[in-house]
């Protein structure tokens, strides 16, 4: 695979004072290097500022662990854990200017955050603090390789030692300094020792093509302030099925329900030609999105259709037998967008819902009204955005293909009338990483909105797991999703799909207070897809209120999602003659 699933991580364990810097590395641009060498490192920078009595002590060795994630849309998670803190009046986490907080959890009376000046102050903090925020200044790319840097330093000599995690499938080009190892694919380690500075550089290639990155074509919560919280909360609620990649054809058998995008054939009565991927609906070519705002996923107009990325409104645009009124968008080097089934509120092909019909539009210009127009579109009793996307001509998926093309091929990109896909969100859908079993470890969602705990001895050799944003919607009559669900899906070395692991795995999902609008909250549960039962089943799960959080364990790989009953479902008496 190319570039699926794009994500790095990055630890940094540093045990002393509590102070941060980070540097452009002396030497290592782009414009000091050969020309074409690497993109230029970004620069982050945070610092720590606190008050309280204990200022005048020097703390007891407080340990603090950072972790960096950076995803495949060209973001970084900062992940700051701090333990054996002493006792503070306030203390001032100051971040990056585009910062958007995440996950802000420890031992506190309350925070208070301060947008102009892109920080947070936690109030009688002591023990330990959990920071984890979204920025997008930290890593370059340049067509097909990434670049990315860090330097960083100690007051004084700590033991400090450094992790890069990386998708096994992309081509590791280079890293500084040397005396790195390399245990299992994907991951490289240093150990600095003690030391009061430390820099690091890596290199990757064979990213894939220059391509726009898309935002979600419909409106939803945060989308002016490019939110990937509301984002990946529409993407989840809203989408009722995805790309077919056995192949996008057209050759619909009319089931939309998903099923976990492990690049295995789903073949069952309802859908006996087999579907590979998320959704049994044969054929499609594209991704639907439906008309609906729930409390979990605000919007002002759930009708309102956008550009997912700037460009020009071209021909075809306008009537088409099969998709309606329909919008067409050109966005350079062959990649083009499409909005089929859009509103035609006379019924003689003029397109009411076609707003612009040419010229330049950015992502934040409404276009379109969302319809059930065209032979697909299935009347307004049915309506629904049919988003495409097309590189040259051809369809291809914005979400990529997950599994290992080297192991496990994209059926689509080995078509005659195929082509590759890449991963195209402008947001995130999925974290990749590899595992020793003989350590374990943890992934995390791009959002944090979801932890599993992988524990050590999980399986009998390192395996490569897929967290991946996985939408549920019109999975049940009786549960409705809360916005968070997700597909954990793990290979070993030689592609084989792993159903199941050798020891319990855990899993943490955190809800806000909205996720649970109109939910029973005595039917909240965590849900997992049973695929031999082709239906849900609960399992064990503890919700904390208090902290909005909701843990089970499990140790089959497959769909979840945290669902519940609706407060207003009424259920009549079996009258029995």
């Amino acid at each position: 695979m190319r570039n699926k699933n794009f994500f790095f991580l990055l630890v940094a364990m540093l045990i002393g004072p509590l102070v941060l810097g980070f540097q452009p590395l002396p030497g290592l641009s782009a414009r000091s290097e050969a020309e074409g060498y690497a993109p230029e490192c970004w620069i982050l920078r945070e610092s720590i500022s606190v008050t309280g009595p204990s200022l005048s002590q020097e703390p007891e060795i407080a340990q603090r662990i950072s972790t960096y994630e950076i995803h495949e849309d060209d973001t970084v998670n900062p992940i700051h854990t701090l333990t054996g803190l002493p006792y503070y009046e306030s203390l001032t986490w100051t971040a990056s200017a585009d910062v958007e907080w995440l996950v802000l959890e420890g031992v506190y009376s309350s925070y208070e955050i301060d947008e102009l000046n892109h920080s947070v102050t936690f109030y009688d903090l002591q023990d330990w603090l959990h920071i984890v925020y979204r920025t997008h200044t930290f890593i370059q790319r340049l067509p097909d390789q990434i670049r990315f840097c860090v330097i960083g330093g100690n007051s004084d000599p700590r033991e400090t030692r450094i992790r890069v995690l990386y998708p096994a499938y992309y081509q590791f080009v280079s890293a500084t300094p040397e005396g790195y190892t390399i245990p299992v694919p994907g991951e490289i380690d240093w150990d600095f020792g003690a030391v009061t500075e430390f820099q690091v550089d890596t290199n990757f290639a064979g990213l894939g093509p220059d391509r726009p990155l898309l935002d979600f074509p419909v409106d939803y919560q945060g989308r002016s302030e490019d939110s990937s919280v509301g984002f990946l909360n529409a993407f989840n609620q809203r989408t009722t099925a995805l790309f077919d990649h056995y192949y996008p054809l057209y050759g619909n058998d009319g089931n939309s329900e998903f099923r976990n995008f492990t690049g295995r054939t789903y073949q069952l009565s309802d859908c006996p030609s087999g579907v590979v991927g998320f959704s049994c609906y044969d054929g499609h070519d594209g991704q639907d999105i439906d008309d609906l705002c729930s409390g979990r996923d605000q919007c002002a107009d759930p009708k309102a259709v956008y550009p997912a990325v700037d460009g020009d409104i071209v021909a075809p645009t306008g009537w088409n037998n099969a998709l309606g009124c329909r919008i067409t968008i050109d966005h350079d080097n062959g990649w083009r967008t499409s909005y089929g089934h859009l509103q035609d509120n006379q019924n003689d092909h003029s397109c009411s819902g076609i707003l612009i019909w040419s010229g330049h539009v950015t992502r934040f210009d409404q276009i379109g009204i969302i319809g059930g127009t065209g032979s697909g579109g299935g009347g307004e009793d049915n309506a629904h955005l049919h988003f495409t996307v097309k590189h040259n001509g051809i369809v291809v998926d914005p979400s990529g293909w997950e599994p290992n093309p080297e192991t496990d091929p994209d059926p689509w990109a080995g078509h005659e009338s195929g082509t590759e896909s890449f991963a195209m969100w402008r947001h995130a859908i999925r974290t990749t990483l590899a595992l020793d079993p003989a350590l374990g470890g943890e992934l995390n969602s791009p959002i944090h909105d979801v932890s599993i705990n992988i524990p050590p001895d999980f399986y009998a050799e390192p395996l490569l797991f897929n967290l991946s944003n996985q939408p549920v919607a019109g999975s049940s009559a009786l549960l409705v999703s809360t916005g968070h669900s997700f597909s954990l899906a793990a290979a070993d070395g030689a592609g084989n799909s792993i159903e199941q692991l050798d020891k319990d795995f855990s899993v943490l999902i955190r809800f806000g207070q909205e996720d649970t609008t109109d939910i029973l909250a005595e039917t909240l549960q965590i849900y997992m897809w049973d695929e031999s039962q082709n239906s849900w089943a609960r399992i064990p799960t503890v919700i904390d209120w208090e902290n909005r959080t909701a843990t089970a364990d499990a140790r089959q790989l497959s769909v979840f999602a945290l669902m519940g009953r609706l407060e207003d479902v009424i259920f009549l008496p079996l009258i029995k003659r």
